[in-house]
């Protein structure tokens, strides 16, 4: 429910930044290298930490307006999806008799962001931003084992989804190309903290983890200003 209302101001904010003078848009998308560190609980307690270094797409804009006449400073609100690569892990359990235990987990998480910020011009080619907001992780799970005997495997799989609140921020500086219109050829740093819940009944799954992101990519954007 605080989302809906938090999305509704922003939205509210983006309609009156359209009729400010002082009006700025962006949209566009990126790539880079997204490391994740996840750290699951297990009966209350903190396991050794995981780390998974990947390819990371991101896509996003920005609606404001600035409301000083001689100050490049402008007032936005931030919209941002970033994509962590799958990574996965593996493990065997050979007993002194079969079966043989094997139990795999490959993991993707989608980050959606949206917070207030701040785009400011140091020059007229140059601009720096910072953002500060909510994040919604949406993660995946597909787990699957097998047990393998001398004349048959029995196994299974699934697919887990599961949807939690955390927090985030978003830095950015970019080259801008253009006057009223043009573009923006930058980089951009994003660290996003989050905890998911992964829960299976059938498969006696009841995880939590501690999930750290931090992003760093290129992009290039569309403007108006």
């Amino acid at each position: 429910m605080k989302l809906n209302y938090l999305f509704f101001l922003i939205v509210l904010f983006a309609f009156t930044a359209l009729s400010a003078q002082g009006f700025y848009f962006d949209v566009g998308g990126g790539f880079g290298r997204a490391a994740t560190t996840w750290t699951e609980q297990e009966l209350g307690y903190p396991m050794p930490p995981y780390s998974k270094v990947g390819i990371g797409y991101d896509v996003g804009g920005k609606i404001g307006h600035s409301p000083f006449t001689e100050l490049p400073l402008y007032f936005v609100a931030d919209f941002a999806w970033t994509l962590s690569s799958s990574w996965e892990y593996k493990y065997e359990y050979i007993w002194y008799s079969p079966p043989v235990y094997k139990e795999s987990s490959e993991l993707t998480a989608n980050h959606m962001f949206i917070g207030p910020g701040i785009v400011y011009y140091p020059t007229t080619v140059f601009q720096f931003s910072a953002s500060l907001g909510v994040v919604n992780t949406v993660s995946k799970q597909l787990y699957s084992y097998e047990r393998i005997y001398p004349d048959h495997t029995e196994g299974t799989s699934s697919t887990i989804t599961a949807s939690n609140f955390g927090f985030g921020f978003n830095l950015s500086g970019a080259f801008d190309l253009g006057n009223k219109t043009g573009f923006l050829i930058g980089s951009k740093l994003s660290v996003i903290d989050n905890r998911v819940e992964f829960k299976d009944e059938d498969l006696y799954i009841d995880q939590k983890m501690d999930l750290s992101t931090t992003y760093v990519g290129l992009f290039v954007k569309y403007r108006i200003k």
